[in-house]
């Protein structure tokens, strides 16, 4: 095998790799925002996936949050 044909494969294997990995978080994400659950021991105001949560709690922290923000 020559160093080109070496760089072009090994090349190609990484980026196979890095876009299994973005797939594999892409599907976890997925999961838990089709879960509908939140972290067991976490508030709302505490959790760092407030931005992107759909549920009811969720977005009465974040207009409590807003609020306090204007006043």
């Amino acid at each position: 095998m020559q160093r080109r044909d070496f760089l072009t494969t090994a090349g190609r294997y990484a980026l196979y790799g890095a876009l299994g990995v973005i797939t594999a978080l892409s599907f976890k994400k997925a999961r838990f925002t089709a879960d509908k659950s939140c972290p067991p021991g976490i508030s709302c105001r505490d959790c760092n996936l407030i931005r992107n949560c759909s549920l009811d709690q969720a977005e009465e922290a974040r207009s409590d949050v807003n609020k306090e923000v204007s006043s």
